[in-house]
């Protein structure tokens, strides 16, 4: 769907002169061709950088040089096509092509990324710190019952309570084992969500979500789907 709309806005506008190459129904041609195969550079740059994103600038920077790096392929097969369509843009400038079409990547990539990269920044600690466990550490004494989800944050924990977040520095597996008291589940390789936390399910089983009470939306993995329907968390 948003590779086509894409295409269809990019035919009617014709940017960077392409309004000049000819009759809309080339135009449209060519741009719904360029969007597909966007859709699926970009969105396959971003399904691998998408588990080391993270709300800031080193997050922002990442996903930059991922959108650098998938317009080299992009560039190029896109240029293929056009040329087939206009003999004439032979003589465009490489750098050129290549600019035009980081920016246009650039958009398609935010347009895709834009619900999990808009989630991911709202996702803030609260007012308490972040922490190291030391060695031998009473982990329940961090992980209490106020616990409502876990979150891996690259070596760190995220430590969602009723009261705000703080970060702890240890492995998620150990943050699940201190929560083992708890009724609760992995639902994703980054997280774990306690069952009293969740209001309600959204999504179908390829793209679920758990909301959670204090507003956070938290992904399901297509393979946790099976331990959450037989701990009675959703429906058969």
């Amino acid at each position: 769907m948003l590779a086509t709309l894409a295409g269809l806005v990019l035919a009617a506008l014709g940017p960077f002169g392409n309004y000049l190459n000819g009759p809309f129904p080339w135009r449209l041609a060519y741009w719904l061709v360029a969007s597909w195969i966007g859709i699926a550079i970009y969105g396959g740059m971003f399904a691998l950088l998408s588990p080391w994103w993270r709300a800031g600038l080193a997050g922002w920077l990442l996903l930059a040089g991922g959108v650098l790096a998938a317009s080299v392929p992009e560039g190029w097969l896109t240029y293929q096509i056009a040329v087939r369509f206009w003999p004439v843009l032979r003589d465009r400038s490489p750098a050129l092509w290549y600019g035009q079409t980081v920016l246009i990547g650039a958009a398609l990539t935010l347009a895709m990324a834009w619900p999990k990269l808009s989630r991911a920044a709202a996702v803030k600690p609260g007012a308490m710190p972040n922490e190291q466990a030391p060695p031998g550490a009473d982990l329940g004494a961090l992980i209490d019952d106020s616990v409502l989800a876990l979150q891996m944050e690259d070596h760190y924990v995220r430590i969602h309570q009723r009261g705000g977040s703080r970060m702890v520095l240890m492995p998620l597996r150990e943050a699940i084992q201190a929560a083992g008291r708890i009724d609760g589940l992995q639902t994703h390789r980054s997280w774990w969500v306690a069952r009293s936390a969740v209001s309600h399910v959204a999504g179908s089983p390829r793209a679920m979500r758990l909301k959670l009470t204090n507003g956070l939306e938290v992904p399901v993995a297509r393979t946790a789907v099976a331990r959450l329907r037989e701990a009675g968390w959703i429906g058969a």
